[in-house]
């Protein structure tokens, strides 16, 4: 079972591979492209957590939920604690 895993992985990496130009041109990096695009993300990221996290709590409060105490939980605790979570929704 194992050798075929192993085939499998080894033949989509082949795929993958082809898939990739063959000659590539030096990775040049346009650092003010990237300090744009930074920004930019990080302008959206923002927006998105000053509205997401009303919407959080809004949507905690309309499910009931109330707060287990997760600090020092082993992982058996923390398992649990999944497992719950994944029940209620």
């Amino acid at each position: 079972m194992k050798s075929k895993q192993v085939f499998y992985i080894a033949f989509s990496l082949l795929l993958l591979g082809s898939l990739l130009p063959n000659e590539v041109e030096s990775l040049r990096v346009d650092l003010n492209k990237l300090a744009e695009c930074t920004e930019s993300g990080l302008k959206v990221a923002t927006t998105l957590l000053v509205r997401a996290i009303p919407c959080v709590k809004k949507l905690a409060k309309c499910a009931d939920f109330r707060a287990i105490k997760t600090k020092d939980l082993d992982i058996t605790a923390l398992a649990l604690w999944a497992i719950n979570i994944c029940k209620r929704s």
